[in-house]
């Protein structure tokens, strides 16, 4: 299969529906915390942490079942060539990140549901780990997004802006 000259409309959108999912998640952490641990020791939640632990909880559902449409698309469509510019060590580093971005944000959210619906602090634990990691990957990313545009000058960052048609013609 020939790489595409660039995403489509449903993998652009896709892609930012879980960023901002991702960044409602961490905004909605602390709630499912303080729910996780009333429900371990068998306690009655306050009602703003319950409701911010099944926002918590809908919201990464929500991201599971969109990575999976992403992932589909990707497989399926496939994803544009490398930019030129970095060297191609950066270049298999940054397939790396990407790689490790789609496995933690399909990981996350399973292990999520586990804790929550099993009650396993093990799988918390995965959970908690894996968002950390999460941080780590989401900074590598956005750092190799600015570097595209300040030290390569690509077009690499607009790819994620504006769709392009299966003949490369950018889509208004």
């Amino acid at each position: 299969m020939a790489a595409p000259p660039g995403y489509s409309r449903a993998q652009i959108l896709l892609h930012w529906a879980v960023a901002i999912l991702v960044a409602a998640e961490f905004l909605l952490a602390g709630g499912v915390e303080t729910a996780f641990e009333a429900r371990l020791r068998g306690f009655a939640t306050p009602a703003a942490a319950a409701a911010a632990g099944w926002a918590h909880i809908a919201t990464g559902a929500a991201v599971l079942a969109l990575m999976l449409l992403l992932l589909g698309l990707r497989l399926r469509r496939g994803t544009p060539p490398p930019a030129a510019g970095p060297p191609r060590v950066l270049e298999r580093l940054a397939h790396g990140v990407h790689l490790a971005l789609y496995a933690v944000l399909l990981a996350l959210p399973v292990a999520g549901l586990l804790a929550w619906a099993g009650r396993l602090g093990s799988a918390a634990a995965v959970h908690g780990a894996l968002a950390t990691l999460l941080w780590v990957l989401l900074a590598l990313h956005l750092a190799w997004v600015a570097a595209h545009w300040l030290v390569w000058h690509s077009a690499v960052p607009r790819r994620m802006l504006r769709s392009v048609n299966e003949d490369g013609a950018r889509r208004r």
